[in-house]
């Protein structure tokens, strides 16, 4: 949670020492977030028995209606894959359909995507073999009737390059990728789909140096996690913030930071809800002495990391805490990981009339253009 206005940070200096430990700070959060490990579906990516739907070469869907799917053509499943496919593909497509929707509306994430490529390499530190998608584009899954016995496939938005492979071949091999010059490659000019093979050669070209490293021109449909790669590029471009943050650099492990923000901590008392004037006071909910410690404490600028185990009112305070900041005329910023996290607090909100106060930027059930 960050407050405008209440701790106004300012940079005390930029030294080596400074600068080296946000740098060093940025390669261990970067690689933190990225995962390049197994469980990374941008990497290594698994059939599952029904999370997975494969429409590329020697899979049961049609090659011309797939053809108008790449060509950016909505194609209804019993046209990809004909009546007698069209029962297991539905039931993947509600599986894949059910997850992609979990995670837009728990994490604000969309992970529905056509993956059309697989690259693939040897792998000399263990012997997970990868398997990355080299072009994604954003999948919807619309269903027909109301027994969900079928869907509609389309494509909104662009074919981008999985930024993940890139990254994974920067950091591991030292392959440099232009993923603008790259998908320049990609052939769009007619009327069905676009054609990877040049994209696909020269991106096998560029990474000949990267041993056994082959494409193979596989189309599938799931869910691919982009679950941090937002936060991954904020850290990649956000040298000069967090250089000009003391809590940033104190926590990227520079000691005079670290100093300047122990000196300007203004901790509440423990009493101090005792003689807080009732007029001075916008509680909306009730709070115990630990609660309204918390509160104080960041009302008078203190920098804080509050625990609490499940049921012991973390949300409750949370809707104490904006409602007043807010009426101190402070902005507040509340973010948090999984979207009934942010349902908590901000019911709690409206249930005492304040749900006016509330920009929520990611709402489960309102459109992307709203």
């Amino acid at each position: 949670m960050s407050v405008e206005g209440a701790n106004p940070v300012v940079a005390t200096g930029m030294d080596a020492a400074r600068v080296a430990a946000v740098e060093r700070a940025q390669q261990i959060w970067t690689g933190q977030l990225v995962d390049l490990g197994g469980r990374n579906t941008l990497l290594y990516y698994r059939d599952l028995k029904v999370g997975t739907l494969d429409l590329g070469p020697g899979s049961a869907a049609d090659p011309m209606a797939v053809e108008q799917l790449l060509g950016s053509h909505a194609i209804a499943l019993s046209t990809l894959f004909g009546n007698d496919g069209g029962t297991d593909a539905a039931k993947r497509a509600r599986t894949i359909r059910a997850k992609a929707t979990e995670n837009f509306e728990e994490r604000g994430l969309r992970t529905l995507f056509l993956a059309w490529g697989m690259a693939t390499w040897t792998n000399e530190r263990s012997t997970s073999v990868p398997a990355s998608p080299v072009l994604l584009r954003q999948a919807n899954l619309t269903p027909r009737g109301r027994a969900e016995e079928s869907f509609e496939l389309s494509l909104p938005d662009e074919w981008e390059l999985n930024p993940t492979l890139v990254y994974a071949l920067e950091q591991g091999f030292q392959v440099t990728l232009d993923p603008a010059a790259l998908l320049e490659q990609l052939d769009e000019g007619g009327a069905g789909a676009p054609d990877p093979t040049l994209l696909f050669e020269q991106l096998t070209k560029a990474a000949s140096a990267v041993p056994g490293f082959s494409i193979t021109p596989r189309v599938v449909l799931g869910n691919f996690s982009y679950a941090k790669w937002e936060m991954v590029q904020d850290l990649q471009a956000g040298t000069d913030a967090l250089l000009a943050s003391d809590l940033l650099c104190a926590i990227a492990g520079y000691e005079p930071a670290a100093q300047a923000i122990r000196d300007r901590q203004s901790p509440a008392d423990i009493s101090e809800p005792d003689r807080v004037p009732p007029a001075d006071e916008f509680l909306v909910l009730d709070a115990d002495a630990s609660q309204s410690y918390v509160i104080n404490a960041a009302v008078n600028g203190s920098d804080l990391v509050v625990e609490g185990p499940p049921g012991t009112g973390k949300s409750q305070t949370i809707a104490n805490l904006i409602a007043t900041l807010a009426a101190r005329g402070k902005k507040v910023l509340f973010v948090a990981e999984k979207r009934a996290a942010i349902d908590a607090v901000v019911n709690r909100l409206s249930d005492r009339g304040l749900g006016d106060l509330v920009l929520d930027l990611h709402d489960g059930v309102t459109s992307k253009r709203k």
